[in-house]
């Protein structure tokens, strides 16, 4: 089970705790319809202001305009770092970035446990059944976490079957690709309904040495979830 602490600490504290390229969610304050996009710490000057990316979406940059109040959501590790800012100045040359001017009060929640998010992710599985010949499938990611997957499936993997996952994740309109060896943990039976073909088969797989690339990667994912839904949280 996924749990969370709060605590307050100082700002320099945990703008500190981040580094370049430290994934942010940005709302404008302004409008209580304001849409959440994703973009990146690029730097900053101490008591002074943050440098950050302006989200692009499809090929466009979205503008925040000077003197609007922003929330923040910041993740770095398992801690998510939450507070508002002031947009000092946006600028769209030589690249997209705003000015917004450095907190003065930042919160925190810390995740204790890996976070497991309700994804539906078309992937491949690989593997070779004992004295027979290799087999890959097209299967379905119902839910994952950067220790193991759900996965849907229309065939009998059976427990304890060593595999090769292979699948993408859309991340800001770039979809890395993933590969990680797993191992078969329990399969559950769910027979087809109207509109299905076949039955299917419910595999839960746990990964097994993960790059930090891809446990990155699937960690993104996990974050962006939680932040634009806590009802994505398994």
């Amino acid at each position: 089970m996924t749990t969370t602490t709060e605590t307050t600490p100082s700002a320099n504290a945990a703008i500190l705790g981040m580094s370049v390229g430290t994934r942010v969610q940005l709302r404008g304050l302004d409008d209580p319809g304001a849409t959440e996009h994703f973009s990146s710490l690029i730097g900053y000057v101490k008591d002074e202001f943050l440098l950050v990316k302006l989200p692009v979406v499809r090929g466009s940059p979205v503008i925040f305009y000077d003197g609007i109040q922003i929330l923040v959501r910041a993740f770095t590790g398992t801690t998510i770092y939450t507070f508002r800012a002031t947009v000092q100045r946006t600028l769209l040359s030589p690249s997209y970035y705003m000015h917004l001017s450095y907190p003065s009060d930042v919160a925190s929640a810390t995740l204790r446990s890996a976070l497991r998010v309700k994804v539906r992710i078309p992937a491949r599985i690989e593997y070779t059944p004992p004295g027979k010949a290799g087999v890959s499938l097209q299967v379905l990611l119902v839910n994952l976490s950067t220790s193991g997957a759900s996965i849907d499936c229309d065939a009998i993997v059976p427990v304890g079957q060593k595999l090769r996952c292979v699948f993408q994740i859309d991340i800001d309109g770039a979809e890395p690709g993933i590969s990680v060896d797993a191992i078969v943990r329990s399969v559950n039976f769910r027979p087809g309904t109207a509109g299905q073909s076949a039955d299917v088969f419910s595999c839960g797989v746990q990964f097994q040495e993960i790059s930090n690339a891809d446990e990155t990667t699937i960690r993104l994912l996990s974050y962006e979830r939680l932040l634009s839904d806590r009802q994505n949280i398994v």
